[in-house]
């Protein structure tokens, strides 16, 4: 093959990543223009001692919810949800802070109305964690996750068969996926994703005794705020069409920039 025409390859070569990468990120932009409606989701526990009350985060059982904060994006507001309402001090007619049986049943219309959840390790830890602690009661909490966690992700249309977005997106899980392994804490994502000057309103580990103290307004604070947390950053993803922070894997910690389609 004679130099020009090495050099010509080498240049369609070159062209041709370039198209896939601008693909790709057209693809982002298209995706992040389409309205989306998400509530983020987080929840907060009562146990006071991993170790002692030999809880693992791999494992639902013996987990306590002391609460359950939902974001809804599309409307910039924050519902939480207790155990009993009336623990919570100085509650106003502005807060929207409801017990458990509201917690099913909003779900479920968050679900009719189009809307898909957003969670961080909700697969792991938040969602059995609830379902598990709060043990249904005939509220019917099961049954309005799983619209969520087992919708049909197809359907059949006259053209053929339509890929439909996911109704559950689990960030961390997404990430670790698409990382080959790298675990990312909410922290790192946020001033990864949102900035710097963005942090975390406590340590998970301080708000069970925060609780039990009786500062449940407080704890419902910093619940409510990672549960926005993870919608922010959602978005932040699908807008960027790549989520940037801190990971750890195999004990070592490393910047990583991974592309998200969702």
């Amino acid at each position: 093959m004679t130099p020009s025409k090495l050099k010509l390859l080498k240049y369609l070569q070159v062209l041709a990543e370039a198209q896939s990468e601008v693909l790709s990120r057209c693809i982002a932009i298209s995706l992040s223009g389409k309205i989306m409606k998400v509530i983020g989701l987080d929840i907060e526990t009562l146990n006071l001692d991993m170790d002692s009350e030999g809880l693992s985060f791999d494992n639902p059982e013996g987990w306590k919810t002391s609460c359950v904060c939902i974001y809804d994006h599309h409307r910039d507001l924050t519902y939480q949800y207790v155990e009993d309402p009336t623990l919570v001090e100085n509650i106003t007619e502005d807060d929207l802070i409801y017990g458990w049986d509201f917690l099913a049943w909003d779900l479920e219309e968050w679900y009719y109305q189009g809307y898909s959840l957003i969670t961080k390790n909700g697969n792991l830890f938040d969602l059995p964690i609830i379902m598990k602690a709060i043990e249904d009661g005939g509220c019917g909490l099961e049954k309005s996750l799983n619209y969520f966690l087992e919708a049909p992700r197809t359907k059949e249309t006259k053209y053929g068969e339509k890929e439909l977005p996911p109704k559950h997106i689990d960030i961390c899980e997404y990430l670790r996926d698409a990382s080959e392994g790298y675990r990312f804490s909410l922290q790192n994502l946020i001033q990864g994703c949102l900035g710097e000057s963005e942090s975390k309103l406590m340590d998970a580990a301080d708000a069970p005794k925060a609780w039990a103290e009786g500062n449940h307004r407080t704890v419902l604070e910093y619940c409510a705020s990672d549960a926005k947390y993870t919608a922010d950053i959602f978005f932040f993803g699908r807008r960027e069409g790549r989520i940037r922070a801190v990971g750890k894997k195999d004990g070592e910690e490393k910047l990583q920039t991974v592309k998200v389609m969702w």
